[in-house]
């Protein structure tokens, strides 16, 4: 894993969507997976700009869910898919034919993992996936100590997740559970791009890039990928 710094979390972003564009530009149908977190924003702004620009080609990719709380509908804000459908899928243009993304509320979550898991192999895994930085260094969903070897499944949350959950929504929610892509398919990605801004994300920043690559720290896994990239701000460096 190489580790880039930059100025603020705009220079993050703007290397972040350079990136995404250079992949279109690479394989205009490229199957694409992103994280829904705040730090995420800036940079899905700045593609659905080039987007309404033509600077873009987002026509023919696809999109993956990466997780979804369980238990909440879609259309509520918060969740992982009311975020990206609102910072990506409507702004581009997606069609539903080129996305899939998990339903919290199914009545069979084994059945929503298989789905994903056939969507993934359909078209051959995941070529590029952005990815943040949880403050228990979680992957998706994919707490600390989940076996490498899983695919999508249903995770039980751990205690900094649910607390850290709640600020995504403006009403209350109970969230206990997660489905998720594991870190079987994400560590399986062509390229890895993982983004972290602020002083708050500090420490955890270190210990993913200081401590023993292990599924107790499930981000620090990204080190041993061939091509992964963490792109920090000079405050998420500040313990480096």
């Amino acid at each position: 894993m190489k580790i880039e710094i930059n100025v603020d979390s705009k220079q993050v972003a703007l290397a972040t969507a350079n990136i995404i564009k250079e992949q279109l530009v690479k394989k205009p149908d490229s199957l694409l997976c992103m994280a829904a977190g705040h730090t995420q924003k800036e940079t899905l702004n700045l593609l659905a700009e080039w987007y309404r620009k033509d600077e873009i080609d987002f026509n023919r990719c696809r999109i993956v869910s990466l997780d979804e709380w369980v238990g909440l509908p879609g259309n509520l804000p918060g969740t992982c898919f009311h975020f990206i459908n609102s910072n990506i899928l409507t702004p581009m243009n997606v069609s539903p034919d080129r996305y899939f993304f998990f339903d919290g509320c199914a009545a069979d979550l084994d059945s929503q993992c298989v789905a994903a898991n056939e969507f993934l192999d359909k078209f051959d895994g995941i070529d590029l996936i952005l990815l943040g930085v949880g403050m228990n260094a979680h992957l998706g969903f994919n707490e600390p100590g989940t076996d490498e070897k899983f695919r999508s499944h249903v995770s039980d949350l751990d205690n900094t997740t649910k607390r850290v959950g709640v600020k995504y929504f403006d009403s209350t929610v109970s969230i206990t559970q997660g489905i998720t892509l594991g870190l079987n398919d994400i560590l399986s990605a062509a390229m890895v791009v993982v983004q972290a801004t602020g002083a708050q994300k500090s420490t955890i920043v270190r210990q993913i890039c200081e401590c023993d690559v292990s599924n107790l720290v499930p981000a620090s896994l990204v080190r041993n990928h061939k091509n992964a990239l963490m792109l920090l701000d000079q405050a998420a460096a500040a313990l480096l």
